[in-house]
This record gives structure tokens, sequence and C-alpha cells, in this order.
């Protein structure tokens, strides 16, 4: 088997475009999961009853 083609400039520049949307989504994904998180976390333990039991009984259901 040869391999040398797989480290074409084509093929490199085309690994290197998923690699930095990997990137790219995996921060978007760190970013909104905590935003949601702080979010769901002051809810949790706001002094509305009904909302505190619905994300409470989520937040359980999940974890």
């Amino acid at each position: 088997m040869d391999f040398l083609g797989a480290y074409s400039p084509d093929n490199l520049k085309f690994l290197l475009q998923g690699f930095g949307l990997t990137l790219w989504l995996a921060l978007l994904a760190i970013v909104c999961s905590f935003i949601l998180g702080c979010l769901l976390g002051v809810l949790r333990y706001a002094k509305i009853p009904i909302l505190s039991q619905a994300v409470g009984l989520i937040v359980e259901t999940i974890s």
C-alpha cells in the first residue's frame, strides 16, 4: 500500500478544514451547554415551586 498520496496538499487542506469545523462546533456546544446549565441551575433553586420542581425532574431524569 502506498500512503504517500494521503498527505497531498489537497487532502491536508480538506482535513484541516474538517478539524477547524470540529473545533468550532465543540466550542459552540460548550458555550451553549454552559449557558443552559447555568439557567437550569438558577431555575432549579428559584423560589417558584412548580418551575423548580419541573426543572428538578428534568435534571434528575437526564443525570
